[in-house]
């Protein structure tokens, strides 16, 4: 079976938001491990729901797929902010923020920077991929509202931009 880095991400958001401590899944050519952080091994503390408010990260290893396609990274149009006169560039994947292509790199964006739709603002390392994420509007940076090498979820807003 061969899987396309979108089914990945699918089965990666749907394991983080139920109360599936664990998901394994392997065929001849993929192997996926998918662990929640802080999963108890005790198969009896695999049935306990986490409490209300807490937010688990979900930490996945892919040994091999093979014939993965890349999704379209930062397909996700920008968010309404709770912040007025705001919009949110939410993460559209599960994955790693950094916010430069790599070590000792200037940074995508900074707060104050103009970006337009198409202006990468950082990367998402999700199973070893790496996919840049576009802005999808135009305005100024305000706020970063992650750290470089943050875990993200599907959703989290990542910046505050004042839209022109």
């Amino acid at each position: 079976m061969t899987m396309t880095n979108l089914e990945l991400q699918e089965i990666i958001k749907l394991v983080s938001q139920s109360p599936i401590r664990k998901f394994e899944f392997s065929s001849e050519t993929t192997k996926i491990l998918i662990e929640k952080a802080g999963a108890a091994s005790s198969a009896a503390n695999e049935d306990v729901m986490p409490q209300e408010g807490v937010q688990e990260s979900v930490a996945s290893s892919v040994s091999e797929v093979t014939g993965a396609a890349q999704a379209p990274a930062g397909s996700e149009s920008p968010a309404k902010s709770k912040n007025p006169g705001t919009v949110e560039i939410v993460s559209p994947m599960v994955g790693t923020f950094y916010s430069s292509s790599g070590q000792g790199a200037a940074p995508y964006v900074q707060v104050g920077d103009k970006v337009g739709h198409d202006t990468i603002v950082c990367v998402l390392e999700a199973m070893k991929l790496f996919n840049e994420i576009a802005a999808k509007t135009s305005g100024e940076i305000v706020q970063i509202l992650v750290q470089d090498g943050d875990f993200v979820e599907y959703g989290q807003p990542l910046f505050l931009v004042k839209p022109e």
